[in-house]
This record gives structure tokens, sequence and C-alpha cells, in this order.
């Protein structure tokens, strides 16, 4: 099942789930992130495959069949 999580943009790369989002950590404070202070972004994590996407996105698991599917592949695993 898809759940929505918060995710920093910047360079720490934080998730928080809806949760922690809700009772009012709405912005990164990490130290050396490249965007300390900033909110969260709404994010879709998929179930399945374990990817983030956009809310409102569409989301499939299709193999890409393209040599540079093939080449994202081999280094995501």
């Amino acid at each position: 099942m898809n759940k929505v999580v918060h995710v920093c943009t910047g360079t720490c790369k934080a998730e928080i789930s809806e949760e922690q989002y809700n009772d009012g950590l709405t912005q990164c404070g990490a130290e050396r992130c490249t965007m300390q202070g900033h909110n969260f972004e709404k994010r879709m994590r998929c179930g399945s495959c374990n990817q983030l996407y956009k809310e409102g996105e569409t989301h499939t698991h299709e193999k890409d069949k393209s040599l540079l599917g093939k080449i994202f592949r081999f280094f995501l695993k």
C-alpha cells in the first residue's frame, strides 16, 4: 500500500511520516543541508517498489526496455 511521506529535497534527503508532519515538523533542520529551514515536500512512497513519486504523478512498475533504463536498473541494484 502506498503511503504519504514528506521529504527534504536538499542534500540531507530526510524523510518524515505524515504523522510527524501533522505534529508540526514541517521544515528541514539539518545543519549542513542545502534546504535547511525550507518546508518538506509531500511525496508518495510505493509499497511495492519503495520508489518516491509526487502526488498526482502516474506510477507504474513497467520495466523500461530502453538502454538508458537498463543502465539505471544496473546501478540501482
